[in-house]
């Protein structure tokens, strides 16, 4: 009876942890802030656009009063007046919600001296924020976009302070928005007057934003629920409004498999076929193929030749490869290093464009990650002696969430392949049988699989290969380089 009354103490106590560990998710990136740097005084909020919803309030000739502001949101965090007054116009720059552009402004946003430092805050409908000079915006689909504010100066640019700042110093109250290296924004208030110089050093060095702009001087407005932050302006203009999103009840999709052979699944996942291949490397080895001994570029039939008498399991396609149909990137067989990691940031195709890319590895101990370029080259020597590794990208899943670049519903459809590694290091080979976008092949790893990582390795020309699969066509294609499952 004790030992029972213990068991159900313990599972109560990690019930309650769990549940206060799912609270600080919620809350860890809103909480509102004074900070003290160099003798002058801060209010701060740091906000996670996924987490938290930023609205723009008071855009019409219909104003809302602070009071009407707070019945509007039952989970409002802060709201900030959002853009320099204006005399002649809503606001002096241009103003943008939900894909329209509100307000063209009046195009005075300050003198001579700031006349390229002019910038725009957006923050796109797949929730990645930017602070960009409007000069090198032009040309966005405005219905890309949930909101946007132009203002001046930028303070922060490319992890650089604004080097023209310097020559201004007069000291003001300022208010303003920046970027920070997790992608989270970041609200600051000064208390006392200063100059846009410092006001751009509390950003970089304190807040470590990469990029920042200010928003309003002087007339600054803003209030949080329950009156602890707020100032005497008033707030008949329009206003950023930071509250908590509403929690959605979560609709499990409905899943089926159906088991084709001891080591491959059907999976029907969000009404889309996948095959997936579900390895231990306890009982499973993983090499890679790209050229024979003669230099010549493998198919599935040469695989298969090779490997008769080893028990092979499965194969695909795996990994980007360049004309010759050489491997683009990272690529380790064996323990044997054939080609070194690509640090080239710019260039054509997935690999590039859908930043960040990765690389799967296993290391001799077993051990088998994804992890994105990054963070291969910053832990290089924690990873271990890496006996099998390839490079490819996007990434589509990083720490348990998706690629910012990836949009719901997009009608970008091809035949994809990925690999997926979970918590425990177990992996997922998957291909889907008919085309999908990225979003849900995401959703796959994650959400079913359980992968908290997962990497895009081929698209449109995908291909598997398995033995035990006697219909199955055996592609006679070349197609760079191969992963191939075989028992140990």
């Amino acid at each position: 009876m004790k030992l029972k009354t213990s068991i159900s103490i313990i599972l109560s106590i990690v019930f309650f942890l769990s549940c206060a560990a799912q609270e600080k998710k919620q809350t860890e990136h809103a909480k509102i802030k004074t900070v003290t740097y160099k003798k002058n005084s801060f209010i701060t909020l740091t906000v996670d656009p996924e987490l938290y919803d930023i609205d723009l309030y008071n855009t019409t000739d219909n104003k809302l009063s602070k009071k009407e502001i707070l019945a509007s949101k039952d989970e409002l965090v802060f709201a900030i007046n959002a853009a320099k007054k204006s005399n002649s116009s809503l606001s002096k720059g241009l103003l943008l919600k939900n894909g329209t552009i509100i307000s063209n402004g009046d195009q005075s946003l300050d003198d001579s001296l700031f006349i390229d430092q002019k910038g725009i805050f957006l923050l796109s409908k797949n929730l990645k924020s930017i602070v960009e000079y409007s000069k090198k915006v032009k040309g966005l689909n405005p219905r890309d976009f949930l909101l946007a504010i132009e203002s001046s100066p930028i303070l922060v640019s490319k992890n650089e302070i604004e080097t023209a700042l310097k020559k201004d110093t007069a000291k003001r109250k300022l208010s303003g928005v920046g970027i920070n290296s997790d992608g989270h924004i970041v609200f600051v208030i000064s208390k006392k007057k200063l100059k846009y110089h410092d006001f751009a050093s509390f950003f970089k060095k304190k807040m470590n934003c990469t990029s920042a702009i200010v928003l309003e001087e002087e007339k600054i407005s803003y209030f949080s629920p329950k009156g602890k932050h707020a100032s005497k302006e008033p707030v008949l203009r329009p206003m950023l409004v930071i509250s908590k999103k509403e929690s959605e009840e979560i609709v499990q999709p409905t899943v089926q498999e159906e088991k084709i052979s001891d080591e491959l699944k059907l999976v029907t996942f969000l009404n889309k076929k996948y095959i997936v291949c579900e390895i231990d490397t306890k009982k499973y080895e993983i090499e890679l193929f790209n050229k024979n001994e003669q230099g010549k570029i493998h198919n599935f039939i040469s695989i298969d030749k090779q490997l008769k008498a080893q028990k092979h399991i499965f194969s695909f396609n795996a990994g980007m490869y360049d004309k010759r149909k050489d491997p683009l990137g990272l690529y380790i067989n064996k323990g044997e290093l054939i080609t070194d990691v690509n640090l080239q940031k710019k260039g054509y195709g997935n690999f590039y464009s859908l930043p960040p890319n990765g690389i799967f590895l296993i290391n001799d101990k077993g051990v088998s990650k994804v992890i994105t370029t990054d963070d291969y080259v910053k832990n290089k020597k924690k990873l271990g002696n890496i006996v099998t590794a390839t490079q490819s990208g996007p990434m589509m899943v990083i720490k348990g969430k998706f690629n910012k670049a990836f949009n719901k519903g997009s009608t970008n459809l091809n035949i994809r392949n990925g690999i997926g590694v979970t918590e425990k290091g177990k992996i997922f080979l998957v291909i889907s049988e008919q085309p999908v976008n990225f979003y849900e092949f995401s959703e796959l790893f994650r959400d079913h699989l359980k992968c908290d990582n997962a990497l895009y390795l081929d698209g449109v020309v995908s291909q598997w290969y398995a033995p035990s699969i006697k219909e199955r066509i055996t592609s006679r294609h070349t197609l760079g380089t191969f992963l191939t499952v075989k028992k140990k």
